[in-house]
Formats: C-alpha cells, structure tokens, sequence
C-alpha cells in the first residue's frame, strides 16, 4: 500500500518559491501509517516564484483613525483636515499618478489605499494612510506614505509628488512643518512626466539576452522579477527586439510558467509589458497560439481581475494583456482566433464578470475578443 507524502503535511510556500512535490512512500501492508515516521525528508521541486505575503489591509476598530504619539516618518505630510477632505485628497492623489500605478486595495472607513508603482525596471509597493497625532492641535492629521516592499528611490520621488500634490491643492503654500521635523527632499530637474531610468541594450550579443531570460527562469523570486523587468525595459527599444525574438522559446516558457504560478504583481507587470511589445512580431505571435499561450492570457486576465485566486486587482496587468490580445487576433487573422477562442471556451465564461462590469477595460476586451467589426485602430487611442 502506498501513501502520498503530502497526506501527512501540508505543503508550505517559502520565498524561494518551494513547493513539495508528490513523494510516495512504501509501507507494508496491515501496518497503520505513523505520521512522524513514515514521512522521508522532503524533495522540494521548485516550479515557480512566490511573493512572499504582504501585511494585509485591516480596518480600524470603531473606524477611528489611529494616533501617533512618537516620532513621525519622514515621508509623511501634516494636515488641518478635516479627515473627509483629507482622505478625498488622498484618492485624488493616487488616481493622477502618472505613468504605471495600480490601486490595489482601498479601505475607506480606515483610510487606508495600497497600490504599486512601475517604472520599468523598478517598483515601489506603497501605502498611503492617514493617522492623527497629539503634537500639534493646530495640524492633528499625519498623512503617510509607507513603503510596504521596493525600490527606496522610486518611493522618494512618489512622497515627492505626493509633497508637490498637496502643496498644489494648499493653492501653492508650502506645507507646514515642526521645528524638529525632518524635511525629505530629493534634488531632482523639474519633470512633468515620471522618471525614466537608463535603456539596456542587447544588440551587443545574443548571449545578453539569454542572460536575462535564464534569470526570468530561475526559481528564486528577485531574480525572476530581475530577468522579467530587465527583457521588458530592454523591449522598449526596437534595436533589442531581434534579440528577444531569439530567444522566444524560453521567453514564452518563463511566461506561461509565472502567470501560472506567481503571485507577483511587480514579476507579471513585467512579463505582461514584455508580451505585449513582442506580440507585434508575426512569427512570435504563430508561436504563442501554437504553445497556448492565448489561453494562459485569459486565465491571469480572470486571476487578475479580481475574480480570480490573486487578492489584489492590477489595471496595469489588464490593460498590458488586453493591448497583447489585439495585437494577436491583427496578426493571425479572425478565422484563426475563431478557432483559438473556440478552444478556451471554459476561460472566456469565468470572464464574463469583467467584459459585464461596464469599464472601458471590460468593453474594450468584449469587442477585442467577440466583435465581428473589429476595429484595425483601437490600439492607437
């Protein structure tokens, strides 16, 4: 009689992405299995990068904010109130972030908003909260932003927008400040659009970029989210795609594996940037309807809805996947996508929340995916 191993033990998930395989193990017959002894050491068979957990969003108990006695943070900005107009400001806020940002969670009987920020190839995982204090009656609200997981620099100049949003929104007065408290600034030129960090150039040789795709296929979470953001700035240049395209079969290999398993946000915002550049690219295109690719592209576009088995929503992942989808069904031609689709009928159900939710994102993919009129110029606007 056999037993599996994980009849015994429950499988654990680690930051190195570790996920136990289905070890069986030999016990004689008539003999009760023991769970201390019939387990044998554990064989972990890495299959893909996992984030670890972030802290979830909680709500404050009595929906009072909570107060800070102590020190406050650098990044952080005091304010008169009241809380509703705060917190109204802190949407706003957020919602005009330029360029890549996600709102993944907002809680607004605590005050609290979590979202991610791209620059490719960096991220800052942030969260914005609002707390009162008891130093000074005159301004008794903290408004926070926390760096919850990231790039420390990129969170620098996000709490510098922020500083600048709300000096705007205080009709150009500079925000008050204690005597004892430290002032966070950045020398940094005057910009009205995000900072962009240096290009990565492939064109030097091939074995570049197959530096980059064996690191997107590697087990261990930085180095995957390195590899996969690393190709997807390098796909913004025109000089690199022949290289990339090179290398498709380990590229397409690295994608179906992290969409599949990953629970990444800043990992699959770079897969899904890198995607959608080479789905321009004919023969890359023949070669993800052929490895299925179009149906791992319906499972995270559910996953990442917020439907799905992710906590966390991420616009950037939808509107990436959805441009990929259009750039497809351009380049193979209706009657082929009929015959895609005709096999993922099961994937384009469970997406029928979100091509119902009445969002520009959810008609866009409708007419993308359905609409016999298809429009050759949806992608330009």
């Amino acid at each position: 009689m056999q037993h599996n191993i994980l009849d015994f033990e429950k499988p654990e998930v680690y930051r190195a992405a570790d996920l136990l395989t289905e070890e069986t193990v030999d016990i004689p017959d008539g003999v009760a299995p023991s769970k201390p002894q019939v387990r044998t050491k554990k064989i972990r068979h890495v299959i893909a990068p996992f984030a670890r957990n972030q802290f979830e969003l909680t709500n404050n108990t009595a929906q009072k904010l909570p107060v800070l006695n102590g020190p406050v943070s650098d990044y952080s900005i005091r304010h008169a109130g009241p809380r509703e107009l705060i917190w109204q400001k802190c949407l706003k806020f957020v919602s005009s972030i330029d360029g890549g940002c996600d709102v993944q969670k907002v809680l607004q009987d605590s005050c609290k908003i979590q979202g991610c920020y791209y620059v490719l190839p960096r991220f800052s995982q942030f969260r914005v909260q609002i707390f009162t204090h008891t130093k000074n009656p005159e301004l008794p609200f903290i408004i926070e932003l926390q760096r919850r997981s990231g790039d420390a620099f990129l969170t620098g100049l996000l709490f510098k927008m922020m500083r600048e949003f709300f000096e705007k929104e205080n009709n150009g007065i500079p925000l008050s400040l204690d005597e004892d408290e430290i002032i966070f600034s950045i020398v940094t030129p005057f910009m009205d659009i995000p900072v962009k960090f240096e290009g990565l150039d492939l064109t030097r040789g091939y074995s570049d970029s197959s530096h980059w795709v064996d690191m997107m296929n590697t087990t261990v979470l930085e180095t995957t989210r390195s590899g996969s953001n690393a190709l997807a700035l390098a796909a913004q240049s025109e000089m690199n795609i022949p290289h990339l395209l090179a290398s498709a079969e380990g590229i397409v290999k690295g994608l179906k594996n992290l969409f599949t398993y990953s629970q990444d946000t800043p990992t699959l915002f770079g897969c899904s940037v890198l995607l959608n550049k080479l789905s321009v690219d004919k023969n890359f295109c023949v070669y993800c309807v052929e490895n299925d690719v179009i149906s791992t592209i319906l499972n995270a576009l559910f996953d990442w809805s917020g439907q799905g088995k992710r906590d966390v929503s991420s616009t950037q992942i939808l509107l990436q996947l959805t441009h990929t989808l259009e750039n497809i069904r351009k380049t193979i031609g209706d009657q082929e996508w009929g015959k895609c689709l005709s096999e993922d009928l099961e994937e384009l159900d469970a997406l029928q929340p979100l091509l119902k939710d009445g969002t520009e994102l959810g008609q866009r993919l409708f007419k993308i995916l359905f609409s016999d009129e298809f429009d050759e110029n949806l992608g330009e606007n």
